[in-house]
């Protein structure tokens, strides 16, 4: 996440996200998908506005795994996409 082209602003509400809503509440806020290979996922994929102009849209994912302990997350993979206005 370090190298990602993205507004500290954004940056940190996007790591607001991460700690507030998937630690929190991780079931509430996981979505379960089926990758084209067949493998099962666990995708957390908030969205995050700008605040300050251009107001672009960010949208991230993470693709999670629970570790052994079946409590704690662990990021695969992660990415973003930018939606200019």
């Amino acid at each position: 996440m370090a190298g990602w082209d993205i507004p500290p602003a954004v940056r940190s509400m996007m790591e607001s996200r991460l700690r507030d809503d998937l630690a929190s509440e991780p079931a509430k806020h996981i979505k379960r998908a089926l990758a084209p290979w067949g493998e099962r996922l666990n995708i957390f994929s908030p969205i995050v506005v700008s605040l300050h102009p251009p107001q672009d849209t960010y949208i991230f994912t993470f693709h999670l795994v629970y570790g052994e302990d079946e409590e704690s997350l662990i990021v695969m993979q992660s990415g973003y996409a930018k939606v200019s206005k």
